[in-house]
């Protein structure tokens, strides 16, 4: 028995101008499908209740899903998780900006002690990468006015390395690393829906 229900969002979608490398070979809506579609279908198979937000290639708008997420009526408390890729500039040049933030929205909510979680999971588990946080509101995750992340479900949104480093993307590229990332979101998910109660 689950103490949550899980929606998880994708990235921008492929209609969207940019959200790739400066070489064309990696896809940020092509990744995020990836690892998220594979996440869902493990979640199901231990009887998670499982949502996905724009899971089609192309973009529903980041207004429709705040509204899609609305409209949710889980049988649990929903907690929603979107994956994107990073990017230090839109000129489509090799930058050196590196790492990993996680986004929620302004204020303390149990968002908040979402992202507290999955950083302090993550840095365990990727301890090679730079963790980029905002400790001035005392928790390390960012905060920000993104639509999506301002549903009524608590929300977190995940900016896992830069596609625009080529340090990062060979990683973003790397079949290992990608299945690495999908054991570690279901654990992650795992672990948050024994503590969803407590935090």
């Amino acid at each position: 028995m689950h103490n949550i229900s899980v929606a998880l969002g994708c990235a921008h979608g492929i209609d969207v101008p940019g959200k790739q490398s400066p070489d064309g070979t990696f896809r940020e809506w092509r990744f995020s499908r990836e690892i998220q579609f594979q996440v869902a279908n493990i979640l199901k198979s231990q009887g998670y209740e499982v949502y996905l937000v724009n899971a089609q290639d192309s973009e529903i708008g980041l207004s429709n899903r705040k509204k899609y997420l609305n409209q949710l009526t889980p049988t649990k408390p929903l907690v929603y998780i979107t994956l994107h890729n990073n990017a230090a500039g839109s000129e489509g040049k090799w930058l050196n900006a590196t790492g990993i933030e996680v986004y929620s929205s302004r204020g303390e909510t149990k968002s908040d002690k979402i992202a507290t979680l999955f950083l302090e999971m993550c840095e365990e588990a990727f301890p090679e990468f730079k963790y980029r946080k905002d400790l001035q509101d005392g928790d390390p995750d960012k905060e920000a006015n993104f639509t999506e992340l301002m549903s009524k479900w608590p929300s977190i949104l995940i900016e896992w390395l830069f596609m625009d480093s080529k340090k990062d993307i060979q990683y973003l590229k790397d079949d290992v690393h990608k299945q690495s990332l999908v054991n570690f979101l279901v654990d992650f998910i795992n672990a948050l829906d024994m503590k969803y109660n407590t935090l």
